[in-house]
Parts: C-alpha cells; sequence; structure tokens
C-alpha cells in the first residue's frame, strides 16, 4: 500500500548574484505548505530550513514557519521569495536539497522506496541519485587503497585512483547534462557543484597523502621532489572540474570551498610543496600570516567578480581565516586595510566588519578564568591574588623542548621585573608526577624556576584550568591584565624566544604604564594638591599658584616626561594666520602609543617630548577622551608641549570634540571603568577629575570646538546649515558653546535658534556627521560655509570613513579620523600648500596642491 505525502516546498536561500537576481522576479511571497501523516519516528517532525553552505551576504529572510500538528499529520508553512535547502528524514537524513519558489512536490514512500512527484520533482529525484552516486565513491574500488579516506599507498595508486575520479566525473556530468532541460539552471548548478566538490576533495585528500610524508634530503618518502610534484599537480588536480570549483561556481558563498584548493595553487605557484632547506623555507615564510598575504593577493590577481569578492572575504571571514586563526598582527592588518580599499560589494565588507569586530572583541577583551592551584610549598593560590596585576602566565612540561628555549628567555624577562610589585609571573606545568615536576623547577631547563610554580595535581591538559584558559600547545604564554582580561592581539606578536625576551620587556612595560594614572590637580583658594595613581596605591604632592608644580607624568613605556603647571590660563583665540606649517590628528582616544609615534616620527617632538617642530602648529581636532586608557597622560603631553612651541613661534591647538564635552559636562558612557576606579580611589567621584576645580578641567574650558587658521576651517564634527545661517562668526560660536562645558551648564533654550543650533547634536560643531552620509545637496551645505567663513577647506575628525586621511568634495573637506586603536594611525600634514597623509612610520603621501594639480597617492621624500 502507498502512502502519499504532499509536499509544497519553497525556499530558503542560495542567495548568491545569480539565483538572488532570477529570484527577484517573483513579485511575491510564496506559501510554502509541507503536508503529510506521519508512520514514522517523531524526529521527522522537523524540517531543517538553514543558510546551509550558501551565501551569508545576501539578503535572506524565511519569514514564517509552523508545525501544527493535527490527526497524524504533520504541516509547515513557510513564506519566502528564494530559493532554499531544505533536508527532512522524509526524503533525505544525509543531503539538504534544493527546493524553489513555486515548487509542489508529492513524495512518495513504498517499500523503503522514495519517488517524486509535482512541480519540481525532477532535482529532488537527482538529489537523491547523487545520494547513491556519492555512496559508490566512497567505496574502494577493486585493486586500489581501502575508501576515500585512505591515503594513497604509493605514487601509483594515486594515479589510479585519479583515473577512477575522472571516469565518475565524467559519467555524472553525461547524466546530468542529460537532465539539465528537465531543471533549472539553479538546481542544475548546485547538483553539478555538490558532485564535483565532493570528488575533488577526494582527489586532493589523495594528493595531499603523498605530498605530507617524511622528508629525505631533497625528496619525500615516495622519492618525490617538488619538481616532481608540481607536474603532478598540473597533470592532476588542475584539471577541468577543479577550475570550474575554483572559478566558475560563482552562485555560493565558499564556506564550503575547498580552502586547501587555495593553499595547494599557492604551493604550486611558487613551486615548493615542502620544505627542502633553508632557502626554501626562506621562500614560503615562517611567518604563518605570510599563506594568507600571498593567498590573499593570489585571488585578487586571478578571479574576478563575485568569486574574487566571495573568495577575499573568506580570506578573513570563515573559522579558518586570518582574523580568527592568526588575530590581528600587521601583515594581516595590512590586507584587511587593503581589501576594505578594493571597490563594491558592500554586503560582503559588512559581513567581514562585523566578524573583524567580533574578533577583536575576543582578542582583546576576554575575561580570564578564575582558578586555584598549589604552588611548590603546597600552599594554594588563587586567582583572587592577582586582582589589579599584570599577570603573565608560563604553561610547560618536562621533556618539552620549546620550553627549554624559552626559559633563558623567561629568566631574563622575570628577573628585569623582579622588584616591581604590580606583576606576577605564573608558571604552570602539566607534569604527572610531582617529584619530575619538582626536580624540572630545581633544574630550572623547562623553566625559569623564578616565577611562582604552580602544579594541575597530575591530571596534565585534562587539569580544569588548562581546559579554562584554552591551552593547546606548549610551551604557552598568556597576558591577563589588571582587569582580569586576556590581552592577545599584542601579546601574540611576541615570542621571548627570538630576541632574548626584549620584545617581551617592552610588552609588559606598557601593560605596567597603564596601571598609573594622573596627576589629577585640584584646587582649594590658592592651595593645590596633585594625585598620582600607580595601581592600588597613590601618593600626593602640595603647592601653590604663587609656586607651581613640576609633574612627572607617565608615558606607554618605563619613561616619564616633566608638566610644568602654569601659572595662569586664559581663553584661547579663535582665528589665527595661517603658518608655513601645520600638523593635524584627531580621535586619539587615550591611545598615547599611537599619539607619540605620531608626534615623534614626523619630528613635532623628539625621544624626551620636547618641541622640534619650530614654528609649525599641531591641531588636534578633538575626542581625546574615552575608550583608551592613558586619556590623562594625552591630555597633559598636549598641556606640556603648548609652552614650548609658543617659546620658539610655533603654536598648540586643541578643539574640543563631543567627548571632551561629554566629560566637562559629566557624561561619562565610554569612559573606561579604569578612571571610575581611580577617582574612588583618591576619593573623587568621576565628575570631578575635570570639574572647574581641577587643573585639567579649567585648562580645558580654555579651548575652542571651532577655529579658523589662515584658509582652513578646523572642527571636530563639521557645520551644518542651520550654523551656516546663524549671523555668528568663528568667536562668537565658540563665545556660546563655552557656556555648557561645565556640569552645572545652563538650560539649554531649545526655543533660541543660536544656543539650539550650536548644542544640538544634530546640527552641533562637534556632533555634526553629514558629511560622510551621502545625501543629496550637502556640498551646496559645504560651499555655504567656506563662503561664510571665507576658508578654502574644512577639516574634521569624528567619523571614520576610511583607514586613511582621506579627501572630500574635491578638497574642500578633509577628514582626519582614522583607527588609532588598531594601530592604523594617521595625520594630515600641511606644508605651505601641499597636503600630506603620514602615518606613524614617517611616511609621507601627497594628497593634493592648492595649485590645482592633483597628485595624490605620489609618495613624497
Amino acid at each position: 500500500m502507498k502512502t502519499k505525502d504532499l509536499f509544497c516546498l519553497t525556499g530558503w536561500l542560495l542567495c548568491t548574484q545569480l539565483c538572488w537576481s532570477q529570484s527577484k522576479a517573483i513579485s511575491e511571497n510564496k506559501i510554502v505548505i509541507i503536508e503529510g501523516p506521519i508512520q514514522t519516528r517523531a524526529d521527522l517532525l522537523t524540517l531543517n530550513v538553514n543558510p546551509f553552505r550558501y551565501d551569508r551576504f545576501a539578503p535572506w529572510i524565511v519569514k514564517e514557519i509552523k508545525q501544527p500538528l493535527k490527526n497524524g499529520y504533520v504541516r509547515w508553512e513557510v513564506n519566502t521569495k528564494v530559493p532554499v535547502a531544505l533536508m527532512n528524514g522524509f526524503f533525505s537524513r544525509n543531503m539538504a536539497y534544493l527546493a524553489e519558489p513555486g515548487d509542489a512536490i508529492y513524495i512518495t514512500h513504498c517499500d523503503n522506496n522514495i519517488s517524486f512527484s509535482g512541480k519540481g520533482s525532477e532535482k529532488f529525484r537527482l538529489s537523491k541519485m547523487v545520494e547513491a552516486f556519492l555512496d559508490t565513491i566512497k567505496r574502494s574500488p577493486e585493486g586500489l587503497s581501502d575508501g576515500d579516506r585512505a591515503p594513497a599507498s604509493s605514487l601509483d595508486d594515486y594515479l589510479a585512483w585519479n583515473d577512477y575520479l575522472n571516469r565518475k566525473t565524467k559519467a555524472w556530468l553525461i547524466l546530468l547534462n542529460n537532465e539539465r532541460k528537465n531543471i533549472s539552471e539553479i538546481a542544475y548548478l548546485d547538483l553539478k557543484d555538490r558532485v564535483l566538490r565532493h570528488i575533488e576533495k577526494i582527489r586532493m585528500h589523495k594528493f595531499h597523502s603523498i605530498r605530507r610524508s617524511a622528508i629525505i634530503g631533497r625528496v619525500n618518502q615516495y622519492g618525490l621532489s617538488n619538481e616532481d610534484l608540481c607536474r603532478i599537480y598540473d597533470s592532476t588536480m588542475d584539471n577541468p572540474s577543479s577550475k570550474w570549483l575554483r572559478f566558475e561556481r560563482n552562485y555560493i558563498f565558499p564556506s564550503d570551498y575547498p580552502w586547501e584548493m587555495l593553499h595547494d595553487e599557492n604551493y604550486r605557484r611558487r613551486g615548493i610543496f615542502f620544505n627542502t632547506n633553508e632557502s626554501d623555507t626562506a621562500v614560503l615564510g615562517r611567518d604563518p600570516a605570510d599563506a594568507f598575504v600571498s593567498i590573499y593577493n593570489m585571488i585578487k590577481e586571478k578571479y574576478k567578480g563575485i568569486v574574487r569578492e566571495s573568495l577575499l572575504a573568506y580570506t578573513f571571514y570563515d573559522n579558518g581565516g586570518a582574523l580568527k586563526a592568526l588575530g590581528f598582527t600587521p601583515k594581516i592588518e595590512a590586507i584587511l586595510a587593503d581589501y576594505y580599499a578594493q571597490p563594491g560589494y558592500p554586503d560582503f565588507k559588512k559581513c567581514v566588519r562585523e566578524v573583524e569586530l567580533e574578533q577583536r572583541g575576543k582578542w582583546n577583551l576576554i575575561n580570564a578564568p578564575a582558578f586555584r592551584l598549589t604552588d611548590s610549598s603546597g600552599k594554594m593560590f588563587n586567582s583572587n591574588q592577582t586582582k589589579g596585576k599584570v599577570v603573565v602566565l608560563d604553561f610547560w612540561f618536562t621533556g618539552c623542548s620549546g620550553c627549554v628555549q624559552m626559559a633563558p628567555a623567561m629568566r631574563r624577562v622575570e628577573e628585569y621585573f623582579s622588584k616591581d610589585t604590580n606583576i606576577i609571573f605564573l608558571s604552570i606545568s602539566i607534569d604527572k608526577r610531582k617529584e619530575q615536576w619538582k626536580k624540572s623547577i630545581a633544574q630550572g631547563k623547562y623553566t625559569s624556576g623564578t616565577g611562582l610554580q604552580l602544579y594541575t595535581e597530575g591530571e596534565g591538559s585534562r587539569h580544569e584550568v588548562i581546559k579554562k584558559l584554552l591551552v593547546e600547545s606548549y610551551p604557552a604564554l598568556e597576558v591577563i591584565d589588571q582587569n582580569g582580561l586576556f590581552v592577545k592581539s599584542e601579546k601574540r606578536k611576541i615570542d621571548p624566544r627570538n630576541d632574548s625576551g626584549k620584545a617581551m620587556i617592552a610588552f609588559l612595560q606598557k601593560q605596567l604604564a597603564i596601571l598609573k594614572d594622573g596627576p589629577y590637580i585640584f584646587y582649594e583658594g590658592e592651595n593645590a594638591v596633585a594625585y598620582s595613581i600607580n595601581a592600588a596605591e597613590f601618593s600626593k604632592q602640595y603647592f601653590t599658584k604663587s609656586n607651581p608644580a613640576q609633574l612627572q607624568v607617565q608615558t606607554d613605556g618605563p619613561n616619564t616626561f616633566t608638566v610644568v603647571i602654569k601659572p595662569f590660563l586664559e581663553t584661547e583665540a579663535a582665528e589665527y594666520p595661517k603658518p608655513e606649517k601645520l600638523f593635524v590628528l584627531s580621535d586619539v582616544e587615550g591611545n598615547f602609543d599611537q599619539f607619540r609615534k605620531l608626534l615623534q616620527c614626523n619630528k613635532v617632538i623628539d625621544s624626551n617630548y620636547n618641541w622640534i617642530f619650530g614654528n609649525g602648529h599641531l591641531v588636534f581636532a578633538g575626542d581625546m577622551f574615552d575608550r583608551g586608557l592613558q586619556v590623562t597622560e594625552c591630555l597633559w603631553l598636549i598641556y606640556s608641549l603648548e609652552e614650548k612651541a609658543r617659546a620658539v613661534g610655533g603654536y598648540v591647538h586643541f578643539i574640543l570634540g563631543n567627548h571632551e564635552i561629554m566629560n566637562l559636562q559629566g557624561q561619562h558612557d565610554y569612559v573606561k571603568a579604569k578612571y571610575e576606579t581611580n577617582a574612588m580611589l583618591i576619593g573623587k567621584r568621576l565628575i570631578q577629575l575635570y570639574n572647574e576645580d581641577s587643573e585639567l578641567g579649567k585648562w580645558l574650558r580654555t579651548k575652542n570646538v571651532v577655529e579658523k587658521i589662515g584658509n582652513i576651517l578646523f572642527v571636530h564634527g563639521g557645520i551644518s546649515q542651520k550654523i551656516n545661517h546663524l549671523s555668528l562668526g568663528v568667536a562668537e560660536i565658540n563665545k556660546l558653546a563655552r557656556l555648557y562645558y561645565a556640569i552645572n551648564k545652563p538650560k539649554y533654550e531649545y526655543n533660541n535658534q543660536e544656543i539650539n543650533s550650536i548644542m544640538n547634536p544634530k546640527t552641533s560643531p562637534f556632533w555634526y556627521r553629514s558629511y560622510y552620509d551621502g545625501k543629496e545637496g550637502m556640498e551646496a551645505t559645504i560651499d555655504s560655509t567656506l563662503l561664510k567663513f571665507n576658508v578654502n577647506h574644512i577639516v574634521t575628525g569624528h567619523t571614520i570613513v576610511a583607514d586613511t586621511i582621506s579627501v572630500h568634495y574635491g578638497g574642500k573637506v578633509i577628514n582626519t579620523d582614522t583607527h588609532h586603536s588598531e594601530s592604523k594611525s594617521e595625520a594630515l600634514f600641511i606644508d605651505g600648500g601641499n597636503y600630506y597623509r603620514v602615518n606613524d612610520k614617517g611616511a609621507r603621501i601627497l594628497l593634493f596642491s592648492e595649485n590645482g594639480k592633483s597628485l595624490s597617492n605620489v609618495v613624497a621624500d
């Protein structure tokens, strides 16, 4: 007896450029009904509808899925516009079947056989054939090595498998091409892809088995040299099926793309499938990032269209991609920046950006788990004992050859910081025998022996702490900051074995510098007190206004610089003549190291933080506050440079951004927890650190929100049309804005057009963003601003629109906001009529000249 189950199927997502363009022709959603009597196991009630291996970057939504069960019948309803991949036990437990809008497929079961009828049934029938076909390939042909997953037993075995796979490919393509007229183009491509991908993975596995083998001299154990493998690759791996998969399967996202194909292509391109000597190693590169860089550049060169974009995205996006595998090393950062600079395909770039932000969070902001371990004297050590300190975890075991290399370097690092109580070195062993562990500690061969030695109670790598800390190989190093967070992005660039621990020492010095803060100076009449913080402790220094103090401020390393407190503060002027040289940057947000590098590498200051820019002007266009961990140090550096610059005819401008205004007004939405903790430590509230009774608070309230220097207008956000319509000059705008640099600010007079325009975030000079949102008519607003203030250019920060200094509206607007926190720091350097972008290495690229001749991307001396 036959039981007929009605399946009206439509789709989820093949969602690529091809299938999406075809599905757009469908003007309305299709209600998919899947219905039939249930006479089998309850798990068949589940219809799996999911992205499967298809394009995440295309817009797809299944709007409705219902699963009512009545009188022994199951029923699904799916409301969708696009093709789908479906899996259900009625028709397959191993493979998702493609369905398309408008399909109405009847499924009939009889004597464990299954047949399909109705609209769209041919592709279901062919999908069933695919399952059976792939099963035959998995079984070992007579005379060949055992199964598709087994390694090739010899070169002859590999070549025999190659011939067998070629025959299978040919047979399948003949069958599929005969059926092509009965199915849609999408279904044809999907079925072709399924089989060819499976066959080529088997071929690749067999090839890798003869490639990845023991090396004896200049050949492997099969007697094959690199030259031999290149010839074998050309004659077997570089076949028509492989080329189709690499260059023509442009309708799906390559999350299931055999990523090894690109690696093999990279090996072939270099002519080296395995290292035979040091020169080969040099060619291949020791840095694992080199492989990603090479493959990325190869994709850019060899691929086109959506295939190219998919593979470029996949370089960063997938679980095996560069961001998840390696983090944000300089080389990965470089190709990531290059990827974002490639034109078109914004949906792909949006998804990569999401993964980038997610990974940055994981690499930099992962909480270290709590743990308890026994030390060498038998006492219990608790991770709570590390609070407020920098912690270095060194994982090792007896017999570890890498640990032998690491131990001397770590001993030097530990000895360097031996007198600093703000850093703790924990050496954790996975030895199973306690006697062996203690013996190795005494020997000092596998561990430095100078850190606190902790034991995993004989459980080795199975111990809970090893699992929690995700240690997978040895030796391993982890650094935890004072807040209990893993510090990974920087740490992974450092291996103490490479330079006897020098880079590690510099890195840890930076972490210790972050523990420090201040000074914070508060006044009571003529008397002042300066609080300087070092981890959980602070010191005080007293002075008077008539006898100002000289204070030491921490840098991003072990050094400090001197700040002389000014005897009095004056409100800044709003307009200045244009100097010969201008150095402009913005949005440092407490990243002292990048701020320092930009200034030092571009010869604004020297290594001792002295001004060497002569009569040039330094302009900071807002947002020194929030997000970073050395805000105070950055503020004091600008403060100290002001008098040094004036002494030789130069000048320092600090134009306030929205984050300065927020902190002056007591809004701390983006402030790091460090500063609230430090305020409590010295007996203050966070809002008091920059109030009208503090030196930095008084100083910041002398600054402007917009300044005119020669023919350039400097502003953090931009100038809105509402500001243009006010009969106010630069000085008047600043005078009104300054009324609101206070915790106890006047109430906004929203019926006052001037106040409302200056302070409303939608139109305020320090909040405005519309220059970069692509709205029509914006150039007219910009022209109105240029005319109103009699300038030729507007320089802004506030909005990141590129990883570099960028020029907009034909040079009328220049944006200076870059990712300083990601070491993508640039500044604008103006020398006479030439406008350059410069970076933290001192490189200089000419953007344009005011004589009208564009010289973009030309490197200057």
